[in-house]
């Protein structure tokens, strides 16, 4: 209400880079407490990017949330339906199911 805000959402992608950037240089010091910051910072400027953009972040959060426990338990039927358990499976083998899973919704 006081104007201290970004004008566009452009600006507000080129600051979520610029958080990005400052969370890898935080991971690559080591700092934990600093990466948190960063992280925060990020999270802080993308939700930023959804108002910007007219989008509630928590909806679209919960949203992305439901769709990854769906394609996640079409994965554990698949393998269940196979006789496996995703355990089991390698790293190749999960891959191709999330690319099954993604393709069926």
């Amino acid at each position: 209400s006081v104007g201290f805000d970004w004008i566009n959402p452009e600006d507000v992608r080129a600051k979520v880079k610029e958080e990005w950037v400052e969370l890898a240089e935080a991971e690559k010091a080591g700092d934990r407490e600093n990466i948190e910051e960063e992280l925060g910072d990020l999270l802080f400027a993308i939700g930023n990017l959804g108002r910007h953009l007219k989008i509630d972040a928590e909806s679209a959060l919960s949203k992305a949330n439901r769709k990854f426990e769906d394609r996640f338990r079409h994965m554990e039927r698949e393998a269940g339906s196979k006789g496996r358990s995703l355990a089991e499976l390698n790293l190749s083998a999960l891959e191709h199911l999330w690319e099954q899973a993604k393709a069926a919704k």
